[in-house]
C-alpha cells in the first residue's frame, strides 16, 4: 500500500524547478553598427515618404490614386 510520504513526493507542483530557472535565457547584444544601419534606413524611407507627400501636395508628382470617370452627385 501507499504511504503518506509517497503522496506527498507525488503532490509537489510540477514548476518547482521552473522557478529557479526563470529568466535565465542569454541573447548576444545586437552589433551597434546593426543599430545604426536600421534606425538610418527608417529614417531614409520616412525622409522620402514625406517628400512624395509634399510632391504632390505642391501638384509635382501625380496622384496615383483611383478616380470614378462617372461620380455620382447627390442632391436633395
Amino acid at each position: 500500500m501507499f504511504s503518506i510520504d509517497k503522496l506527498l513526493v507525488y503532490s509537489k507542483p510540477v514548476y518547482d524547478n521552473e522557478s529557479k530557472h526563470q529568466n535565465q535565457e542569454k541573447f548576444e547584444e545586437t552589433p551597434t553598427w546593426a543599430a545604426v544601419v536600421t534606425v538610418l534606413g527608417y529614417a531614409i524611407l520616412t525622409a522620402f515618404g514625406w517628400l512624395r507627400d509634399f510632391l504632390r501636395h505642391i501638384g509635382l508628382e501625380e496622384k496615383k490614386t483611383a478616380h470614378d470617370p462617372n461620380p455620382k452627385v447627390c442632391s436633395i
